[in-house]
């Protein structure tokens, strides 16, 4: 196939259709109708300012800033995926065993939403999203609060269930100062 002719997908699906038939004919869709509209002149991009785009992160360095993941699990995860296999990265850390299916897609679908909402809620709710705490640790460190006067975070710290990074993280990301 001529890598200039940009059919490079189409080489690969006729070789692993069984394997790569969603990716590219389901998955892929919705991007490719956005290159229709370029093409037609119809699509005009209104998130060059936005804060999404603007703010928006590879999930593994937001995962990694969030000290959820090492570098070397963030560096050894893109090697593998660049070497073997056409999983999206969040895929790989869960079936890795590193982090839930929920936290990934909290901190990959989730966060960029949630960063945008004028609501914001108790620093539980969104471990409890992130899978990161679940109703007994929550209402345990709320009941613990009115005895040692520490805060959320701290309490969750504490007690070894999240780490600093990941509480300072979603402080900052948030939860305005």
């Amino acid at each position: 196939m001529n890598g200039e002719a940009g059919l490079e997908w189409f080489y690969r699906l006729t070789k692993e259709p069984q394997r790569l038939w969603k990716r590219y004919l389901i998955d892929d869709m919705p991007f490719l109708l956005l290159v229709l509209q370029q093409k037609l002149g119809l699509y005009h991009n209104n998130f060059s300012n936005s804060t999404v785009f603007s703010e928006y992160q590879p999930i593994g360095q937001t995962l990694q800033k969030a000290g959820l993941l090492s570098l070397e699990q963030v560096e050894k995860i893109l090697q593998y995926q660049s070497e073997y296999s056409y999983d999206k990265f969040g895929e790989i850390v869960n079936s890795w065993g590193l982090l839930p299916k929920n936290t990934v897609d909290f901190f990959a679908e989730k966060l960029p939403i949630l960063k945008m909402e004028r609501q914001k809620y108790p620093l539980g709710q969104y471990f409890k999203q992130a899978a990161l705490l679940d109703d007994a640790k929550i209402n345990f460190i709320l009941e613990s609060q009115t005895t040692t006067g520490l805060k959320f975070g701290e309490m969750a710290v504490n007690q070894g269930w999240v780490k600093r990074e990941t509480v300072d993280f979603l402080l900052t990301e948030l939860i305005p100062s």
